[in-house]
């Protein structure tokens, strides 16, 4: 059994495990009698097809785990694309509160200006 962490972000966390199934369909029986059938010594048939059948079930995977991650992919995708959509939101408004102070301080710094400039007689 594998287990695969998903993604975490600030804003979100997908912290659920993806368990890989161990269900295969690689019959030893089988693989071992066709060894025989070409000459294989039934005893090396026999160790190759276990050999093989631990190799399979240790490192590959089902097209039902990779159907599953590819679904866990896609909602990851789709928590990025929220992620974004926020964030460009996020920093329109900022945009917009930066350019109100900016402007305030211009109005601000103007009217000192016009202000001393009145006491200056200038």
């Amino acid at each position: 059994m594998y287990n695969i962490l998903a993604i975490t972000a600030d804003s979100f966390q997908y912290d659920e495990v993806i368990t890989m199934s161990n269900e295969r369909n690689f019959d030893t029986l089988q693989y071992a009698n066709r060894l025989k059938a070409v000459g294989v010594p039934e005893k090396q048939a026999e160790v190759q097809a276990e050999v093989m059948a631990e190799t399979i079930e240790g490192k590959l995977a089902t097209k039902a785990d990779i159907k599953r991650i590819e679904e866990r992919i896609v909602l990851v995708e789709e928590k990025i694309k929220e992620l974004e959509i926020r964030m460009t939101q996020n920093m329109r408004e900022l945009e917009l509160r930066m350019t109100l102070k900016l402007g305030s301080l211009m109005i601000g710094g103007i009217s000192v200006l016009v202000v001393l400039m009145r006491l200056l007689k200038l």
